[in-house]
């Protein structure tokens, strides 16, 4: 029985074989030394070896479209240095890889800078042009799935890695790991069962060899929602005063 989902919390999820805990032990670690439950599990899996160990290989595979609406759902934005510096200090990282769909032509996309900072930074950018159209109430829409594209990459890499961080709740991608798994890879799944609705595909985590809810990484490799930031900026700037 998953452990994690048995406490509700659904922060990270793994076997209770790993830890070393029985299920009558579940109780006790609500209040272990004091410490509520659920903090002492997340510094004792997230910050031990039981997750990442300092020789694997390491690449991340990043869904960008469905990591930017995990992170929103949860009220904050991705510090891409701080994520890609914490994964580092997790192993030996062999590749760090962005996907996401562009749209032509368009030079003001919020995209573009990301992109062209990430590329300089340390991270693989995969991206393709995003297809446009209009739907039946004349809304323009954007498309641009990359799913293939990750899938793809993820298996030629499979054979140089030892563990794959997929920042993705899409269900599509169980098969994916299912295959590599089969292939020797380890894969954690990071995303979010604390918005509403869930991000996760509850397949997906089932699967997925490690589960980290991003709400957990919040303090490691988040900051304030542009808005708030520009708000409190404003704030901070003296106001003028008239003569």
């Amino acid at each position: 029985m998953p452990f994690w989902e048995e406490s509700g919390y659904g922060i990270i999820e793994t076997s209770i074989s790993v830890l070393g805990f029985e299920p009558s032990h579940i109780t006790t670690l609500r209040g272990f030394g004091g410490v509520p439950w659920n903090y002492w599990c997340i510094h004792r899996i997230w910050e031990g070896q039981i997750l990442f160990y300092k020789d694997e290989r390491l690449a991340l595979f990043i869904d960008g479209r469905n990591l930017y609406s995990a992170s929103k759902a949860l009220g904050f934005d991705i510090d891409y240095k701080l994520l890609r510096q914490e994964f580092v200090r997790r192993g030996k990282m062999v590749r760090a890889l962005y996907y996401t769909a562009l749209i032509e032509n368009d030079e003001y996309s919020a995209l573009r800078p990301l992109a062209d900072w990430l590329g300089y930074n340390g991270f693989t950018m995969v991206t393709k042009p995003a297809k446009e159209y209009t739907d039946s109430m004349g809304r323009r829409k954007v498309k641009g799935n990359m799913d293939i594209e990750l899938a793809v990459d993820a298996m030629e890499l499979a054979p140089r890695v030892d563990h794959i961080v997929l920042f993705s709740g899409d269900g599509d991608f169980r098969p994916l790991v299912e295959s590599l798994q089969r292939q020797g890879v380890r894969v954690s799944v990071v995303s979010t069962m604390r918005s509403q609705p869930p991000m996760i595909s509850d397949d997906l985590r089932r699967q997925a060899d490690n589960f980290i809810d991003l709400d957990a990484l919040k303090d490691v490799i988040g900051r304030p929602p542009r808005e708030v930031s520009a708000a409190r900026e404003q704030v901070k700037k003296p106001r003028s005063v008239d003569t």
